[in-house]
């Protein structure tokens, strides 16, 4: 990421970025749809309930990405 990119991202003001997001929900979906093989559900339910805000805001774009990648694998593989 270039540095002007950098300058770009939005800021959390202190207070926001320690305050505590649960992903009890995300856990549940991740349970509820991702195969039990899938390495994203595992990461996902190997979480605390809790993050603060500015971790949860990183790990949700890690996740999506993730989600994208392990979504774009079962399209590709052949059927057995």
């Amino acid at each position: 990421m270039s540095e002007e990119e950098y300058a770009k991202v939005p800021r959390m003001e202190p207070s926001q970025a320690s305050r505590p997001v649960s992903i009890v929900e995300l856990k549940r979906l991740a349970r509820e749809s991702l195969p039990a093989s899938s390495a994203l559900r595992q990461l996902i339910l190997f979480e605390p309930d809790l993050l603060p805000a500015d971790e949860a805001a990183v790990k949700a774009k890690m996740f999506s990405r993730l989600l994208q990648y392990e979504v774009g694998l079962r399209r590709v593989r052949p059927a057995a």
